[in-house]
């Protein structure tokens, strides 16, 4: 990361990237010519930030999907639960906005 590196180094410092293809080629690393920058990207909604952050479901929670199936959670995804039903030995996966704590 071009920038975070060049965040290090004094105003004046002119050659961020020869340093940093120095620093590079001491660890073992090719050369790079050109350098990329993080990707930032839109939130893809407000239940998938909260999922991701570990805030909304966590394993063996109880839910309650939109069609009234019961169950608990098995897995979690990248955006989808996998529920082993109440009162079964099914599994069935979910996507994030199809089920809710069942409190």
């Amino acid at each position: 990361d071009l920038i975070a590196f060049t965040s290090g180094l004094p105003k004046r410092f002119k050659d961020a990237e020869g340093l940093m293809n120095a620093v590079r080629s001491g660890m073992g690393l090719k050369e790079e010519k050109s350098f990329r920058q993080d990707v930032k990207l839109k939130k893809a909604s407000n239940i998938r930030e909260k999922f991701v952050a570990g805030k909304l479901f966590k394993v063996k929670d109880p839910v309650v999907s939109k069609d009234g199936q019961e169950g608990v959670i098995d897995t979690l995804g990248a955006n989808h639960i996998k529920v082993k039903l109440k009162e079964s030995d099914r599994f069935k996966t979910f996507w994030l906005q199809d089920i809710c704590l069942n409190n």
